[in-house]
């Protein structure tokens, strides 16, 4: 168990609102010249309103907070830091550099355990889709919330 509660966040939709940008992105079809714009205005989602604060007060409480996305390094770092809450996070996971596999992948969630060297049970994973935290629970994580978003 680790000496400080481990938190690892979903990205998409769970920190950041999917729906400040899904008018100008629906039902559209994506050309390369296009995938460029997408890429740009999906990178610069805004955080939902209670979650900078939200960051803050669980650190100053003394959890560890991370996340894991299906989102490249890259693009994820691009979207917390538009969001002005990447400092909150000790560290940033991605299935691109890790496990190779999506979630809800049982790989996925095991490579961030092995990288913070804790039992797989000490880690509680937030996330707004289910599939996410069944995921979470085949890889033996002992926590998982499901949050709806409003």
């Amino acid at each position: 168990m680790p000496e400080r509660p481990v938190i690892v966040f979903d990205v998409n939709e769970t920190l950041l609102d999917l729906d400040a940008i899904q008018p100008a992105t629906r039902g559209i079809k994506i050309s390369d010249a296009d995938a460029a714009e997408l890429t740009d205005r999906f990178a610069t989602m805004p955080p939902h309103p209670e979650v900078p604060a939200a960051l803050r007060r669980l650190r100053d409480h003394g959890f560890r907070l991370f996340t894991l996305t299906d989102n490249t390094l890259e693009i994820s770092g691009r979207q917390l830091e538009h969001g002005g809450i990447i400092e909150e996070f000790e560290r940033r996971f991605s299935v691109d550099e890790t496990a190779r596999r999506h979630k809800p992948a049982p790989e996925a969630y095991r490579s961030v355990a092995v990288a913070l060297e804790i039992d797989p049970s000490g880690i509680c994973l937030i996330a707004s889709h289910v599939w996410d935290t069944i995921g979470a629970g085949a890889a033996g994580w002992r926590g998982r919330a499901w949050v709806r978003a409003a």
